[in-house]
């Protein structure tokens, strides 16, 4: 769903680093230290946990049995290489079949034949606990890999900035091989975690004691900002109204305060969930920016009670049972209009208070006012769903009718310009499949029957801040070898396609229905008639260059972002990302021709180059470019400090 919970509260902080130890005298040596990011001094007390050896994995070894699908792009190679680097697989086998599995996994095809082995039994873990200047050593050690693990509560590693900066942020080292029968040396930096306090009150100005205190922050996705709560602990109000979040990694925040969770006071029943300073509207909650070993103090907040309305009504649907009134699940939904908006699990989902939900009746209580769409289902994942537009205005709504139908089926033709959709006949896993990215059968066939399976293929995305189930709901996705691909149960919205699979220096050059291009805005499927055409351009543009620092040395896993025009950025598909290697440099392919900027940035979170705000105080950082069709452009850039 939409809220998740970022990081559980029992480990702090983990630390993984892949370790190759020579032996000195038939046996290895690791010495760690482990100390302050922003400080000299050692960290006592650590928990170490090393476990080993793991078999040394020749690239000869491996070459034999893994060979990268060219439709890999540089981004996804990267993610690959980093999985081999860092994998504790026992053997080359299983090194391959994890390789093989996250393949499959980023071009969304179905896992192939994996290497054949017989799990090996996991080798021996030994721990110990850094002194007080930080300092532990494994001795006697045997020759091979091993994986370090370190936690202390309250302590964290250095991240990228975002949600990942959280818990069990990873820090991964190439495999280290001593020289001359030294020791290996590993040296472990963590940021000390932060606090933010302060006192809750009710309208009336009285202390509130026993309401839930939360700490978000901000998830880029693709189609919105999502608020994701990050759980050091859920402190509940005192009986002086008082809280404390503590172990919180550094970062920023927005506090809010949950009157209706453990407590014994009917009238709170009426109080909104507030965030700090003392909103009920998550788009004017202000961010709390907690530092390393900061103490945040007086983020006081003023629960509201703002008038809140009540929905009731029928979910109907005539065309799916006989006598039109479908069983309704437990959950209702009230999705905010307003593209701003922060959502998540609580701010979104409602329980059905109705006593009788087997006429389709319905009905939720505490909505704030705005402008919603109210998504109902028969079950609580679907597959129907029922979706309206309901204005609230701090009164009650009564006899709201929500439709609940099947989805529509949609028709894509996928076409090349070098020739038809590759394609070969494979035996699906199972009789059917659910999921635009799962295998596409041509009917619900037996398991020995096969299918087409397309070498390219079309996924359908939502472009709307919907819950997660909205976009899994689609039904079975079926192929024909003619290039058309038919969605199943395509319910109310707006949708894109992607294309997975295609080669590296492939890109989309439009997307029709009928006469009109829907490449950058998408579809309704209630308002198109006919097949969409998804046309696919092999002559695609390539930028390389290099990307370096102030003091111009080259700057590697630097993360490099091609950007549309503004006109054009809510077209997800014309985004291109890379990372940079050792030496700083990048290359990216598969460019649609046009005119786009490039952004370089130590680090960024998620999708956050997606958000107009985000952007807003980079755009002057950015490169402008112009491509044209086949051409190979370089530019070299200086990345953007976070």
């Amino acid at each position: 769903m939409l809220s998740r919970i970022v990081k559980p509260s029992v480990v702090a902080m983990m630390f993984l680093a892949s370790i190759t130890a020579v032996p000195q005298e038939n046996k290895g040596r690791i010495d760690i230290h482990v100390r302050s990011a922003n400080a000299s001094e050692g960290i006592a007390d650590v928990t170490l946990s090393l476990q080993g050896p793991y078999a040394i994995i020749t690239s000869e070894a491996l070459d034999r049995l893994y060979k990268p699908n060219p439709a890999l792009t540089l981004e996804m190679r990267v993610r690959i290489d980093r999985l081999i680097a860092s994998s504790p697989a026992v053997t080359a086998e299983e090194l391959a079949n994890a390789a093989m599995r996250m393949e499959a996994e980023l071009l969304g095809l179905p896992v192939p034949n994996l290497v054949s082995t017989n799990p090996s039994p996991p080798p021996a873990r030994l721990f110990g606990a850094t002194d007080g200047n930080g300092n532990f050593s494994f001795n006697n050690l045997d020759t091979g890999r091993y994986v370090l693990i370190a936690n202390r509560d309250g302590w964290f590693a250095p991240s990228p900035t975002g949600c990942s900066a959280s818990f069990f942020a990873r820090e991964t080292l190439l495999s280290i091989i001593a020289k001359g029968g030294e020791p290996v040396q590993i040296d472990i930096k963590l940021l000390h975690g932060a606090t933010i306090s302060g006192r809750v009150w009710d309208p009336n100005g009285q202390a509130m004691s026993g309401v839930d205190v939360r700490a978000y922050c901000i998830e880029y996705r693709r189609t919105g900002l999502v608020l994701s709560e990050v759980i050091s602990n859920r402190p509940t109000t005192d009986d002086r109204g008082q809280y404390r979040l503590f172990g919180l990694p550094p970062g920023d925040y927005f506090i809010g305060v949950t009157p209706l969770r453990n407590t014994t006071a009917p009238l709170q029943a009426a109080y909104a969930r507030t965030f700090f300073p003392g909103t009920s509207n998550s788009i004017n909650a202000s961010l709390i920016t907690a530092t390393e070993d900061d103490d945040v103090s007086a983020i006081d907040i003023g629960v509201r009670s703002d008038a809140t309305g009540r929905i009731s009504g029928r979910a109907v649907g005539p065309a799916l049972v006989p006598n039109g009134q479908p069983p309704i699940g437990d959950r209702l939904f009230l999705v905010p209009r307003d593209a701003r908006a922060r959502i998540d699990n609580l701010s979104v989902s409602f329980q059905n208070s109705s006593p009788d939900r087997a006429s389709g009746r319905f009905e939720i209580r505490g909505v704030l006012p705005g402008s919603y769409d109210l998504i109902a289902t028969m079950a609580d994942d679907g597959p129907f769903l029922g979706r309206t537009r309901v204005d609230v205005a701090g009164t009650d709504l009564n006899d709201v009718i929500v439709p609940v139908t099947a989805g529509r089926s949609v028709k894509a033709r996928l076409s090349a310009d070098n020739g038809p959709v590759p394609f070969t006949m494979a035996v699906p896993a199972s009789g059917g499949a659910r999921g635009s990215n799962a295998d596409i059968p041509a009917a619900r066939a037996a398991p020995t029957t096969p299918v087409p399976t397309p070498t390219y293929r079309l996924a359908l995305r939502s472009m709307e801040l919907l819950p997660d189930f909205f976009e899994r709901s689609v039904g079975s996705t079926t192929f024909d070898p003619s290039g058309t691909f038919v969605f199943s149960n395509v319910p109310d919205g707006r949708f894109n396609f992607s294309v997975n699979g295609i080669p590296p220096s492939y890109y989309i050059a439009d997307i029709r229905a009928g006469d009109m291009s829907i490449f950058d805005d998408g579809f309704v499927p209630d308002t198109y008639s006919g097949d969409i055409e998804v046309k696919v351009n092999s002559n695609g543009a390539r930028v390389t260059g290099l990307v370096h620092d102030t003091e111009q040395k080259p700057y590697a896993s630097a993360r490099v972002i091609l950007v549309p025009p503004p006109s054009r950025r809510q077209n997800i598909l014309l985004y291109k990302s890379a990372m940079t290697d050792a030496q700083g440099t990048f290359d990216i392919e598969g460019i649609a021709p046009g005119e786009y900027k490039l952004f370089a940035w130590k680090a960024i979170p998620g999708m956050a180059y997606l958000n107009e705000d985000f952007m807003k105080k980079y755009e002057s950082s950015g490169q402008s470019i112009t491509v044209t069709q086949g051409a190979i452009v370089t530019k070299d850039l200086v990345v953007i400090p976070q």
